[in-house]
């Protein structure tokens, strides 16, 4: 009961096995405690009626310790005692017969904990955290307190339990939506944002050329005069008079939220720095994040009034608001980069679906491991959520809808898909306020390897020339010796999956370098150009392994390079030997000396971590300094980290306003090819050593930039986009 109590009390959190000994067994070794805390466990399962491997209640995190997933309401005491439950059992002195005759009344029954039937609407059992009366003695409450915890939550759990095997008896194969296209727009006017209207009968969509609304029955469309934004998420008002446009402007990269009427084409902007903005079913409130994604804040339409709902953790963001149908409460997506993950790939955050009441901020709804890009309830409650990159789950992308709570927003059943849509990016998905009709845009992404020769200094990109050119995603790491070949990744072959290729300048025809079930990335020719180092990814139930291998230039005679826990990044720069980077506790980057032959050689360097994400970083071209950038969009960065023992961890100031991402040193060591941008715009840019930025290229999709040995060329990313509005209905 003390371990069910702690895990409650701590809902949603990771509760180590390190703090649940000090907790519950101070002064013992967390290792002689190991079979008492995996009895107790087992115990709480057992009540619970919950599996390991798929928990509602209890989820373990391996090798950390465990987390309680499952909703629990707080009331007090006092609410349970007027409820009929007895004194005794919640922790309270007995109250004398008469004053109890004439509190309950002869009539009145005692209504007491029951089990949820088939046949009931789904409900929680409250659990009691309220103070109990002064009369109480301490160690009484807190034993009635744990008491009622168990009761309820074993209610609950069997309640549940019925209530899901009752969904599902009456559950049933539906056919899924069927899905047409509204917009024909090419790659040069891709949609960036769409809309259904409430009443489903028309299309708010917002591409380069502007924002126009297009009648569905009839196909007529027209443009609203709005300001120049470059527009990434629109929403009505539920009087469709008024659009909310959350954007970027041509000038600023911090985003704005303006309030644009449809009527007449009047705009007011509503609030810099904000995004996801989304108006309340009444059309009085606007909800959006603000502070880079950390806060859900929610302001009058006329402006003033503006209050925080809820402010993430470290590392966390919130994203996807959507109103309750009520105007109640404020749902949304929670992301989280894991304890345990090192650098920020899908798969290594946690998703949460949350909600939350918007008078008072109170947590009402918490559902974790659901991940959605965007989603929107329903008149009748129902939630619809598209699922596309969030979790970076290919295989079952597409939209989902299940039943929820109008009061809390908790999740009453299984979800069900609509439509399914493997291996396509979908985004921005809405709903007409009757549920009948849902609408996105896909995306259609065709990334590829350029080519082009460099000034000195570095100031521009001539003659730029297209390498590879098939339908498939292709992505540049290395150069060979002699600057005359490019090393990239690609998903060409016939299995779909990602394995390494290399293509000289003068051919048109890539060689195949890796085969088999593993997937390989980040090809890297050591200094001597005589090895082939990668990472590879294996792929078992619920993870992925990763370790760094090497072979010949030509992909033959592979080998282990190194496999220890939880892979971070590496490096080989192109004249000295390979490093190895590892997170420690996201408090610190530590680097090590990488052995080709050995493994993980010396340390060679700390610094302060930083959210990163995977080819976010940089080696000198002598492997003597790291070069990592922050993403702060109001102050860019560049953190330079020395390895050879010599200096110290010095920030690079970059003169612009656009998040920096992708850092390669150039190959003379005069300043850095790298990413800058934001939500609608993308740059490939040179920045030299004083912090000034050149830019090479407006790019269409995400890019970094790889240089020859010799200085003279650059390898990079660039992409053909094209992403149109689709509608799906039964």
């Amino acid at each position: 009961m003390e371990l069910l109590l702690l895990l409650v009390q701590r809902r949603g959190e990771l509760v180590t096995r390190e703090e649940i000994a000090k907790s519950l067994w101070a002064g013992m070794d967390v290792e002689d405690l190991s079979a008492r805390i995996n009895t107790a466990i087992a115990q709480i399962r057992g009540a619970l009626d919950d599996d390991a491997t798929r928990p509602r209640y209890l989820e373990t995190v391996i090798g950390k310790g465990y987390r309680f997933i499952a909703v629990v309401e707080e009331v007090q005491v006092t609410e349970l005692v007027a409820a009929g439950q007895s004194r005794e059992a919640v922790g309270l002195q007995p109250e004398p017969a008469l004053a109890q005759a004439e509190r309950q009344g002869p009539e009145e029954p005692h209504a007491g904990l029951k089990l949820i039937t088939p046949d009931e609407p789904f409900a929680t059992v409250a659990v009691a955290t309220g103070t109990p009366a002064e009369s109480a003695p301490v160690r009484d409450s807190r034993r009635g307190l744990m008491a009622l915890v168990v009761v309820g939550l074993v209610v609950l759990g069997a309640g549940a339990l019925l209530y899901f095997r009752h969904a599902q008896s009456r559950s049933f194969a539906a056919a899924p939506w069927k899905g047409r296209q509204v917009t024909e727009n090419d790659s040069d006017v891709p949609v960036s944002a769409a809309a259904l209207s409430p009443d489903g009968r028309s299309i708010a969509y917002g591409d380069p050329a502007g924002v126009f609304i297009e009648d569905l029955a009839t196909g007529q469309t027209h443009q609203v005069p709005s300001p120049p934004l470059r527009v990434v998420r629109l929403a009505w008002f539920s009087t469709e008079r008024g659009l909310l446009l959350t954007g970027y402007a041509a000038t600023h990269s911090l985003p704005q939220i303006w309030i644009l009427s449809v009527t007449d084409g009047s705009a007011r902007m509503f609030r810099r720095a904000g995004e996801d903005a989304v108006p309340s079913p009444n059309g009085t409130s606007v909800a959006f994040v603000a502070d880079g994604g950390r806060e859900i804040r929610v302001a009058d339409v006329s402006g003033p009034g503006e209050r925080t709902i809820a402010t993430a953790s470290a590392a966390g963001t919130y994203s996807a608001l959507f109103w309750s149908a009520n105007g109640k409460r404020i749902s949304y997506q929670q992301r989280a980069l894991s304890p345990n993950g090192s650098v920020a790939i899908e798969s290594n955050y946690e998703w949460t679906y949350g909600s939350r009441e918007v008078a008072t901020g109170t947590q009402t709804a918490f559902q974790a491991n659901l991940a959605f890009d965007s989603a929107q309830e329903s008149s009748d409650g129902r939630m619809f959520y598209l699922r596309s990159r969030a979790g970076a789950d290919p295989v079952n992308r597409g939209i989902w809808v299940v039943g929820t709570d109008p009061v809390s927003g908790r999740l009453l059943d299984t979800p069900r898909n609509l439509c399914m849509l493997p291996g396509i990016t979908m985004n921005g998905m809405t709903v007409s306020m009757n549920g009948r009709q849902t609408a996105a845009t896909l995306e259609a992404w065709q990334p590829d390897i350029y080519v082009g020769e460099l000034d000195s200094p570095v100031s521009a990109l001539r003659q730029v020339k297209r390498l590879t050119s098939n339908l498939r995603s292709d992505f540049p790491h290395s150069w060979d010796a002699d600057s005359r070949v490019v090393y990239f990744e690609s998903d060409r072959a016939a299995d779909g999956g990602y394995h390494l290729f290399r293509e000289p300048l003068d051919s048109p025809v890539a060689e195949t370098l890796s085969h088999g079930t593993a997937q390989q990335f980040f090809p890297a020719i050591t200094a001597d150009g005589k090895a082939l180092v990668y990472e590879q990814r294996l792929k078992s139930v619920g993870d992925m392994e990763r370790s760094i291998e090497r072979a010949s230039p030509d992909g033959t005679n592979p080998s282990l390079v190194w496999k220890e826990g939880d892979l971070d990044e590496w490096r080989c720069p192109v004249r000295a030997s390979c490093v190895l980077r590892q997170t420690e506790r996201h408090k610190q980057f530590v680097f090590y000396r990488l052995d080709l032959a050995t493994g993980k050689g010396e340390e060679l360097a700390r610094c302060p971590w930083m959210p990163s994400v995977m080819g976010d970083w940089g080696l000198s071209p002598d492997g003597s300094e790291a070069a990592i950038p922050s993403h702060d969009t109001e102050s860019p960065s560049i953190m330079i980290v020395p390895l050879n023992g010599k200096g110290v961890t010095r920030t690079l100031k970059v003169n612009q306003d656009l998040q920096l991402w992708g850092v390669h040193w150039a190959a003379d060591g005069s300043g850095f090819f790298a990413e800058a941008r934001n939500e609608t715009e993308r740059r490939l840019e040179f920045i030299d050593m004083a912090g000034n930025v050149h830019t090479l290229r407006a790019t269409q999709g995400n890019t970094w930039g790889v240089p020859s040995p010799d200085g003279k060329k650059l390898a990079f990313v660039d992409s053909t986009t094209n992403r149109n509005v689709f509608i799906w209905q039964p």
